[in-house]
């Protein structure tokens, strides 16, 4: 699959991330807590009983360490005085506080011939797309497709999956999971295991494409970097 990173190269910090991506292969892995979304965290949790309720609750109150002969009863208890918000929300509040502090974000799109990505993400046409042949056995791994949604409801099921140590998969839901507002974007993040660093990625570029906007000296420095990493360069029209 080909993924592609957008940078807007009107801020001059951005020439220095794309040297390094194309020279090293090394690129940001955010907080995600800096991401553009400021909904990222923001979340329903849907408290409708369903068959397999019952059963994570067993599961999930013996595991914390109740007595096996006090278990059913403690479950009875719960649902029947509908105390389920109890064991829910601190997990998914602790969730959220660990994810933030946790996992690493890296944003790329499966789509670069977008407009609005130029515009948003690529200077309108003073920019430059870097372009990755992403192996298929990496997606669902590390690399994971957004599903976008009409409403962030997560189903209290998730929460009462929830095993210390096991984090990873509801971290994906919550990080992979993003109001169709975003669609345009067609997103697959990598999701690692530190945030706020620039990191190796082991993917190799294939093309970078530039706005018809990028200045004659920074077109200049890119085909020669580029070339000297054996790496096409080709322009591409936008507004």
């Amino acid at each position: 699959m080909k993924i592609y990173k957008f940078k807007d190269l009107r801020d001059n910090k951005n020439h220095v991330h794309l040297h390094q991506i194309i020279d090293e292969n090394r690129i940001w892995c955010a907080a995600p807590s800096t991401l553009n979304d400021d909904r990222e965290f923001s979340f329903e949790i849907d408290y409708r009983f369903t068959e397999e309720t019952t059963s994570l609750l067993y599961d999930f109150i013996y595991y914390y360490g109740n007595r096996q002969e006090q278990v059913l009863e403690t479950v009875m208890h719960t649902i029947f005085n509908n105390k389920l918000k109890n064991y829910v929300r601190p997990i998914a509040r602790k969730l959220v506080r660990q994810c933030r502090s946790q996992i690493g974000v890296t944003s790329f799109s499966t789509k670069h011939n977008c407009q609005r990505l130029w515009d948003e993400y690529g200077g309108h046409g003073n920019g430059a797309i870097v372009e990755f042949e992403l192996p298929d056995s990496l997606i669902g791994k590390t690399f994971h497709l957004v599903n976008y949604v009409d409403e962030r409801i997560f189903h209290m099921n998730e929460f009462l999956r929830y095993r210390a140590g096991h984090e990873a998969s509801l971290y994906r839901y919550m990080l992979c999971t993003k109001l169709m507002k975003w669609s345009h974007e067609e997103e697959i993040r990598f999701l690692g295991r530190v945030n706020n660093v620039s990191l190796y990625f082991d993917i190799p570029i294939t093309s970078v494409f530039t706005g018809p906007h990028v200045p004659t000296p920074c077109m200049e420095e890119i085909y020669s970097k580029c070339q000297s990493s054996n790496i096409r360069v080709q322009e591409i029209s936008c507004r």
